[in-house]
């Protein structure tokens, strides 16, 4: 094999899924076929399909019962909402790498900001998309070098300390630097490298 072929190996899934198969029931990478996420990404489709959230619920805890806020969907539920993928159609695995829209840089080691600072240095072509650090502190060193930054963006060691935190899994500091994300009513997931 040659290193042109070598390149366009398609690595299975953490699931074991070759592509073009099903994932592995339970897979935290297989697509929600109502909304296309993950439950990597965020998927919470099972709530709303299942009936569980609802507004009687207590808001501090998603609207979901206490019960299952606390301790995670029993295992009937999950049986439940395999069966409605399966009735609607799961969907196959698919090898989509991840890559820095900027630099094209494969499968970029994940950092955070504020959502502040994300807003105004990615802007609206990029908002979206995926950065790796370089290429967002290279765009943030940029925009700054020819236009005062806003006052109510973080300044850059805010940015830096932010991140830090982020990768030290420091919630207080994270907390203090950005007190608005983790306001009541306002739950936030956060992944952790």
């Amino acid at each position: 094999m040659d290193a042109e072929q070598e390149s366009r190996v398609i690595p299975a899934c953490e699931c074991g899924a070759e592509e073009g198969a099903f994932h592995e029931v339970g897979c935290r990478w297989e697509l929600c076929p109502f909304c296309g996420g993950t439950n990597a990404g965020g998927c919470e489709c099972i709530y709303d399909h299942l009936g569980f959230r609802r507004r009687e619920n207590p808001p501090e805890c998603g609207y979901l019962p206490q019960s299952i806020y606390e301790n995670g969907i029993d295992q009937e539920a999950w049986a439940e909402w395999y069966s409605r993928c399966a009735t609607l159609g799961r969907l196959p695995y698919v090898y989509v790498p991840q890559t820095c829209a900027r630099c094209g840089c494969l499968w970029p080691s994940m950092f955070i900001v504020q959502d502040a600072a994300w807003e105004y240095y990615a802007g609206p072509l990029l908002r979206s998309a995926m950065l790796c650090e370089s290429c967002f502190t290279t765009l943030r060193a940029n925009i700054d070098a020819h236009q005062p930054r806003p006052a109510w963006v973080p300044a850059s060691d805010e940015i830096e300390a932010y991140n830090s935190a982020w990768k030290e899994r420091d919630q207080e500091q994270l907390r203090r630097l950005d007190p608005g994300k983790f306001g009541p009513g306002s739950p936030r997931k956060f992944r952790y490298p």
